[in-house]
């Protein structure tokens, strides 16, 4: 299986839990790009988009495929995207706290939004001096230089463009409700507790009756835990004590797995 990482997190923050599952299967860890060691790159109508393809090329280059695809929120998202963009390279996938809903709006200042005004009001040393983009360097020092060869307007555009990927009217980010009946592997998703605004249980629910075979899992366990590790710096999304044995149990009862 593949995992990637929730939010904006490193790999290094998924390797508890894939140290768990590599009891019973095969775990591929990656960083995509812009995220923890990775290179900096501002290329795709989207970056779900520019991450699905890197994924791609990934599971052709390992020769792993059909593959299981797992993640949590913006994992997710880039699972999902693959499906349907690639079906042929995976096998299935296990999906928990997939986003939606009102705060894609902050997403959207967040990740994107920020950087374009700063680029185009400071230029690109201020979006390297940036501490999400000055981890980006620090983590690989080559960085550096891609982000200073950027042109300040065509960064920008490339980030307002991404921002509006995210739209809060789709059942989840990145995806169409015409996007999700086209997905066409068994699915599961995970969700979260109730009143978790950036992965709301409605989200998946919708997800779940829009994806064919697709499984909704409401486990009382995780539920409980997820809320005091979201309070936490740096969101846990792959730190529930529950979820090795969740995935596990998933993927072995089914006769696909």
């Amino acid at each position: 299986m593949v995992l990637t990482p929730g939010g904006r997190n490193p790999m290094e923050a998924a390797r508890p839990l894939a140290e768990r599952l590599a009891a019973h299967f095969q775990v591929i860890l990656w960083d995509r790009a812009n995220v923890g060691r990775s290179d900096v790159e501002f290329s795709g109508s989207r970056d779900l988009d520019l991450w699905s393809d890197q994924l791609a090329g990934l599971i052709r280059r390992l020769g792993v495929a059909p593959t299981y695809l797992c993640g949590p929120s913006a994992g997710s998202r880039v699972s999902y995207t693959t499906a349907r963009r690639y079906p042929e390279l995976v096998r299935g996938m296990y999906l928990w706290l997939v986003s939606g809903g009102p705060v894609g709006e902050q997403l959207r200042e967040q990740y994107y939004g920020q950087f374009a005004r700063i680029a185009l009001e400071q230029g690109m040393a201020a979006v390297a001096a940036d501490p999400y983009w000055s981890a980006r360097i620090e983590a690989n020092p080559a960085n550096r230089g891609r982000l200073l060869s950027q042109d300040p307007g065509e960064f920008a555009i490339v980030m307002r463009r991404w921002a509006q990927a995210i739209r809060v009217e789709d059942p989840v980010f990145g995806a169409s409700a015409d996007d999700l009946r086209a997905i066409g592997v068994p699915t599961a998703i995970l969700t979260a507790a109730a009143g978790d605004g950036g992965h709301p249980r409605e989200a998946s629910v919708q997800a779940a009756g829009l994806i064919p075979d697709c499984e909704l899992i409401e486990d009382e366990s995780f539920q409980a835990e997820w809320p005091d590790l979201q309070r936490q710096a740096l969101a846990n999304y792959e730190q529930a004590p529950t979820l090795a044995g969740l995935i596990t149990a998933w993927l072995r009862s089914s006769p696909r797995g």
